[in-house]
């Protein structure tokens, strides 16, 4: 049977879909440290995701089919007011509910459609597939020698 102090305190986590740098391994995982890792999942169709200088940027658009790659996090009220600073909520990303596609839900950070601007879309809506491909050693030519950078 759980404390009074544990329901209390998993009453007030949120639940949190997260889909770039506060992925597992990425570089701002560390921001959920203490929230308890819920599972894999993706969003319900309706959203587009997009290379915003070195950082992915997610929008709500309702008329897309696509869906995007993420984890979901139950995170305390500390660990809530971390990704509040570390998002700019309410002054860049805007903390948004949305439907995931189990039909359950959970908190995002989202981008406007107004602040995309000359921006790549990301294709399939996975930042850790399309980052891993981005520093993926390439290949070049030197004296006819193939060279791994």
């Amino acid at each position: 049977m759980r404390s009074k102090s544990q329901r209390e305190s998993q009453r007030e986590s949120q639940r949190v879909f997260v889909y770039g740098s506060l992925l597992r391994g990425l570089e701002n995982h560390g921001v959920l440290t203490g929230a308890r890792f819920g599972g894999c999942y993706e969003t319900a169709p309706g959203f587009r995701m997009y290379e915003y200088s070195y950082f992915p940027a997610v929008v709500a658009m309702p008329e897309s089919d696509e869906s995007i790659v993420g984890e979901v996090y139950d995170v305390d009220a500390a660990g809530m007011k971390r990704l509040d600073r570390l998002e700019g909520h309410p002054s860049f990303y805007c903390r948004t509910w949305i439907d995931l596609c189990d039909g359950s839900g959970a908190w995002c950070y989202l981008l406007r459609q107004d602040q995309i601007h000359n921006c790549a879309v990301v294709n399939g809506g996975d930042w850790r597939k399309h980052h891993s491909a981005q520093s993926a050693p390439r290949s070049y030519h030197v004296q006819d020698n193939a060279q791994t950078v």
